[in-house]
């Protein structure tokens, strides 16, 4: 009898265990779910503006070129424009041509101080939201309403220039904040220029090559002011391939020299480099 009484304690024992490891995973995946996105929008400053951080504050993927996946359009009364009257309302939409589970956003308008330009305010249904004079997804919309946003923005009073759209987009997995993508874009409107996205290359004298006896990337730039350095190698489908943090730039010239690991194939590529959050882009072959 007291064979039977410890076989059933261990087995109520086993039972117990089981269900409190269970009720552990189950806490633990939905606390992941919750935490993938932010469902009512970031508050603060996560636009990848100067001197503002940018969504791999809370999400520990990897930041990248959002050229050809940003798209902002600014209209006025159904038609694109190409740049603003002082005091006038804009209907500006984002979209993105990235598909995954989970979408969020945010943007900002500045001028050439790095000072919010104009004034936005949410249009009822078109998943966006107003929070610190920044525009980010709303709670209600974003699972069903992610591959397209639309803010008002009432341009400054008085004519400022040539204004940039900083713009910070996240495509989440759905399950955890690990392995999520953000990709940096600038847009400006005014001026010369129109809406368009800038190429920073010629502002810091970017290049970057492959040197097949090193099996190394050499990167070349210039700038005034001293910048947090992150190098991420892209295929042509936009997977990331490899990503390396380099630490600080020095001011003036710098040059640097990225192993690449020696199983990543010949091929074209895109190297994305990022000063804090100025994306500079080149195409490159990898021969050996």
């Amino acid at each position: 009898m007291k064979k039977v009484y410890t076989i059933l304690f261990i087995l109520s024992i086993g039972l117990l265990t089981y269900s409190f490891v269970n009720r552990e995973k189950s806490i633990s995946i939905s606390k992941h779910q919750s935490q993938n996105y932010n469902s009512s929008g970031k508050s603060g400053n996560y636009s990848g503006a100067p001197n503002e951080a940018n969504c791999t504050q809370c999400h520990s993927g990897t930041t990248q070129s959002g050229n050809g996946v940003n798209s902002l359009l600014i209209s006025k009364n159904g038609s694109a424009v190409t740049s603003y009257t002082p005091g006038e309302t804009y209907i500006v939409t984002l979209s993105t041509t990235e598909s995954n589970v989970t979408k969020g956003f945010q943007a900002v308008a500045m001028n050439n101080s790095n000072q919010v330009s104009g004034s936005v305010s949410a249009i009822t249904n078109e998943c966006a939201q107003v929070t610190s004079g920044r525009v980010t997804h709303n709670q209600s919309n974003n699972t069903s309403c992610n591959s397209e946003w639309k803010w008002e923005w009432t341009a400054p009073s008085t004519n400022e220039g040539e204004l940039t759209f900083y713009v910070a987009t996240l495509v989440g997995n759905g399950v955890s904040t690990s392995g999520d993508q953000v990709y940096l874009s600038q847009h400006s409107v005014g001026g010369v220029l129109g809406v368009t996205s800038i190429s920073l290359n010629d502002r810091y004298k970017f290049n970057a090559g492959y040197v097949a006896e090193k099996k190394s990337v050499s990167i070349k730039f210039n700038t005034l002011s001293k910048q947090q350095m992150f190098f991420n190698l892209i295929d042509l489908n936009g997977k990331s391939i490899y990503s390396y943090r380099l630490g600080d730039s020095n001011i003036g010239d710098n040059t640097f020299s990225v192993r690449i690991p020696e199983d990543i194939k010949d091929g074209m590529y895109v190297v994305n480099f990022f000063l804090h959050n100025d994306v500079l882009t080149k195409k490159i072959f990898i021969a050996n």
